[in-house]
């Protein structure tokens, strides 16, 4: 009989009591492929290894998508608020004390408002994109060798809060450069968790002939 390629077992319908897959699921990188208790208890005994097999690939998939949605949605948040922090006033409207609700100027905010603003700016845009791509390398060995559950949910959450520490400057008035900059850097290394995280989950449950479709979507 033809032995089985490891990779390739997204092609085959094979039972989640398949003898590959407890191997995989006893194996110290493959453990996270079993299913949470919750999810095994929803899916009826009865039902085809086929079918068991295709609500297992879908998802992965979905949660997936959906994780990796969320690491976009703050990745470039800060993108965002740029117009908000730099100053777009004239002269005249700065020295002015009348309050005028039709006026359009921003006084924004310090130290993006000062004539370094857009340095500034730059500066953390490039510390983000630098740390991020330096983080990818060594996210991917640890995505491989550790328990993807706990890998993506600590990626996910961890970005999210570095967003709320950077909405907090202006509840909290911090106006340092140097916080911003940890900041970014801070989200930079988190955000390379999703990346590699995502494309991991989905190597393993997709063989190679479909794993370009399937990422693509």
């Amino acid at each position: 009989m033809a032995s089985r390629n490891v990779e390739d077992e997204g092609d085959l319908n094979i039972s989640p009591k398949d003898p590959l897959i407890l191997t995989k699921r006893n194996s110290k990188y493959f453990h996270f492929l079993s299913l949470p208790p919750l999810i095994e208890k929803t899916l009826p005994s009865p039902l085809s290894t086929k079918i068991r097999t295709s609500l297992y690939k879908a998802s992965v998939w979905i949660l997936t998508f959906i994780c990796y949605t969320a690491f976009h949605l703050s990745r470039k948040s800060l993108s965002v608020v740029k117009s908000t922090l730099r100053n777009n006033c004239n002269q005249s409207e700065l020295n002015t004390t009348e309050v005028d609700t039709n006026s359009t100027c921003n006084k924004g905010w310090d130290p993006f408002n000062s004539p370094q603003g857009v340095t500034l700016l730059g500066v953390l845009d490039y510390s983000f994109l630098l740390t991020y791509a330096v983080a990818m390398f060594f996210s991917g060995a640890i995505s491989d060798r550790s328990n993807l559950r706990c890998f993506l949910a600590l990626g996910t959450l961890a970005s999210g809060c570095f967003m709320i520490l950077l909405g907090l400057a202006y509840f909290f008035q911090i106006h340092s450069i140097v916080y911003f900059l940890l900041v970014q850097i801070g989200n930079g290394i988190f955000q390379s968790m999703g990346h590699t995280g995502v494309f991991s989950a989905n190597n393993h449950w997709f063989g190679k002939s479909k794993r370009g479709l399937i990422l693509g979507l």
